[in-house]
């Protein structure tokens, strides 16, 4: 087991830290984003003019929509990581894939020096049997023409 700290930490220093992380990477985002969004309404209800309904629907569609592009940015960012995992590929791969096919070139000769050496006893005797039935035939018909 490898040990990252000089002594073994105790549970209530590992649990102290877990929490600390927790609170700076998920609650901290959440409540500033709220609080962002807030500011925003904030600020378009206490804009003059805003006593219409048509500035209300504004903003509402605009906090819509920024929720549906939120939402999309997921795909977005796949797209992106597929993107660049190609152009990662097409740059560190071709040295490997030489390596492969030369290697796979290697495989098909071996493979096919060994299927001579096992089809050739096959072969022979395949053309044995015709052979040895000429054979049989022609002493048959050679014993029946004597007698």
């Amino acid at each position: 087991m490898r040990r990252d700290y000089p002594f073994e930490p105790s549970r209530r220093e590992t649990d102290e830290a877990f929490r600390r992380e927790v609170w700076l990477q998920i609650y901290l985002p959440l409540i500033l984003g709220a609080l962002l969004i807030g500011a925003l309404v904030a600020v378009a209800f206490l804009s003059p003019g805003f006593t219409s309904t048509s500035n209300l629907a504004d903003v509402s569609l605009i906090l819509v929509l920024s929720q549906a592009m939120l939402i999309g940015v997921v795909p977005l960012a796949l797209v992106a990581a597929l993107a660049f995992g190609v152009w990662y590929a097409i740059r560190e791969l071709p040295p490997y894939l030489q390596r492969a096919a030369d290697f796979m070139a290697r495989v098909a000769d071996e493979t096919y020096t060994a299927a001579r050496y096992v089809r050739s006893p096959s072969l022979a005797v395949r053309r044995l049997v015709p052979a040895l039935s000429r054979l049989a035939r022609s002493m048959v018909t050679g014993f029946m023409s004597r007698s």
